[in-house]
């Protein structure tokens, strides 16, 4: 698979446990590689084919800064999670979130952490057999975008002998 890099953007924001962090702020530093085809973009010279990495660096700035967290772990699952929503043609993302200045009152150059996740696709198989069959399905599916999952194909809903309704749907997974 083709990938972008993104290599130390710094970026000020108002992140941490300590008061402190919230009060003052601190510098903190993302690298990220972004894997997906990027044949289109190549050869059809199609920037809507590919990531526009000065827009997406403008976005995780924004991101970044719109609140605080705790956790630099929260951030940068954040920052995954709204990446794929905002680029669905991204498969696959590692990100590296680097604090260079953690108050640990000790000899330390950076701390950080790094979120590696691929989408796959899964096929699942909803069945009921109880109560409104197809309005069981519907909630099923409801629930499961409602959970961030992007849905790409539905069947037709089948009913048996036995009368379960069943619906089969492709989606993919992180």
């Amino acid at each position: 698979m083709d990938q972008l890099q993104i290599k130390d953007l710094e970026i000020f924001a108002y992140h941490g446990l300590f008061p402190s962090e919230k009060e003052l702020g601190q510098k903190f530093v993302i690298s990220a590689s972004l894997s997906y085809d990027m044949t289109q973009a190549a050869t059809e010279l199609d920037l809507t084919a590919s990531v526009h990495y000065g827009e997406l660096c403008q976005q995780w700035t924004t991101w970044f800064q719109e609140s605080t967290e705790d956790l630099i772990e929260t951030v940068a699952y954040k920052l995954v999670e709204r990446t794929f929503e905002t680029y669905p043609l991204v498969q696959e993302i590692e990100l590296k979130l680097k604090k260079p200045w953690a108050p640990v009152h000790l000899p330390l150059d950076t701390c950080s952490v790094t979120i590696r996740r691929r989408k796959q696709r899964a096929f699942i198989a909803l069945g009921s057999n109880m109560g409104d069959k197809q309005a069981n399905l519907e909630q099923a599916i409801d629930k499961l975008r409602a959970r961030g999952i992007h849905i790409l194909k539905e069947s037709s809903v089948l009913a048996t002998e036995l009368g379960v309704v069943w619906n089969k749907i492709a989606l993919p997974i992180r």
